[in-house]
């Protein structure tokens, strides 16, 4: 069982406003506590603030990440309105922290492919679940054979592509000439 209401909401995968009205109405199990209308329970660690709210960082459903205020004074701060914003924040941070996360993996896996391909002396061979793509080496790039699927190895080879002179840009891209 996980601690906090940091927890409840990273496993909910949904924002949550708990003041103390329903705080005292969570039901309790020793140390588990579960809030009215959430199956998930949690164990209080710390002091108990008079408002608390939380909305999930989310990529692709799941969450990642929570983002929390709370109050230890004034058990109005936060309301339905907070709660809408706050989540609005959290989508939008989820989504710039998910973009910059793909622009890393993309910014490696060109570094990776680059690298492969400006060692390779006697040609490289890329596939994926779409197709497989063979090309010499970065002095003599000519495009080798593409064969359309994966799945289809004995497949014929497109004769529009196979043999085209491949100009490797300086931005690492490649162009059929």
């Amino acid at each position: 069982m996980d601690t906090g209401l940091t927890s409840v909401v990273l496993r909910a995968a949904r924002p949550l406003l708990v003041d103390r009205k329903v705080a005292a109405a969570a039901q309790r199990d020793g140390d588990a506590i579960k809030l009215s209308g959430i199956e998930i329970p949690y164990v209080e660690s710390g002091r108990q603030a008079a408002i608390w709210l939380g909305a999930p960082l989310l990529s692709h459903g799941k969450a990642f990440g929570v983002m929390a205020v709370q109050d230890y004074a004034n058990e109005s701060a936060y309301g339905e309105n907070e709660k809408q914003l706050l989540t609005f924040v959290a989508e939008q941070t989820a989504l710039a922290i998910t973009r910059k996360q793909a622009e890393q993996a993309l910014r490696d896996s060109e570094e990776q492919h680059r690298a492969l391909f400006e060692a390779a002396s006697q040609g490289v061979m890329l596939h994926d679940e779409k197709a497989f793509l063979a090309v010499r080496t970065r002095e003599d790039a000519r495009v080798l054979a593409v064969i359309p699927d994966a799945a289809e190895a004995d497949a014929t080879i497109r004769d529009d592509i196979a043999g085209a002179k491949v100009q490797v840009n300086s931005d690492g891209t490649a162009t059929l000439v």
